[in-house]
């Protein structure tokens, strides 16, 4: 072989051995200078309750607090039966089409799907304006065989961002570049 080939071997092998030694140096001194990280990440808590007071057969003040750790969006359904003396149904009523409560609350709006969605994004222990002012039994609209009227209130929260998660998952809503809630039909 030639002096030059023999040189350049000569040379590659020293660039590999300097390389080498260099590598293993440096992940020596960052094994001994390093600390093991522990993932802190601590996904949201997304949670809601009613809070309502009752007074004889009315239930008043019906509001939802945002029982979680973020802002979060709140829809709540409203779920009525008159019930015989057993509590079995003798009929549901629905909401839009009878006068059991009283008025419905500031930022309010009752989606296509019967649930009904506040606007505003609630931050967390925060609860929403009144969702109606009271529901009371009405005598007069009691059917034959019915003894009480129950309500139930059952509620949901969805974290507010990304905007475009709560209009996947509730999908008869548009979330605002100002943060508010509206009816994809426009109401």
């Amino acid at each position: 072989m030639r002096a030059k080939t023999w040189k350049a071997l000569i040379v590659a092998a020293l660039a590999v051995v300097i390389l080498t030694a260099a590598v293993g140096g440096t992940m020596a001194w960052l094994s001994t200078q390093t600390q093991d990280l522990t993932n802190t990440f601590e996904p949201a808590k997304v949670t809601c309750a009613v809070e309502e007071t009752f007074t004889g057969q009315k239930k008043e003040n019906v509001k939802i607090k945002n029982t979680g750790d973020t802002d979060a969006y709140i829809r709540a359904m409203v779920i009525g039966n008159w019930c015989d003396k057993d509590n079995k149904v003798v009929q549901s009523i629905d909401f839009d089409a009878t006068n059991y409560f009283g008025y419905l609350g500031v930022n309010w709006f009752k989606g296509s799907d019967g649930f009904y969605y506040y606007k505003e994004q609630i931050a967390p222990e925060a609860s929403t304006g009144v969702l109606f002012g009271y529901i009371e039994q009405v005598e007069s609209k009691k059917p034959e065989g019915a003894d009480h009227l129950e309500v139930n209130i059952i509620c949901q929260a969805i974290q507010s961002t990304p905007a475009a998660a709560v209009e996947e998952a509730w999908k008869v809503v548009t979330a605002g570049s100002d943060g508010k809630l509206t009816a994809k039909n426009g109401n």
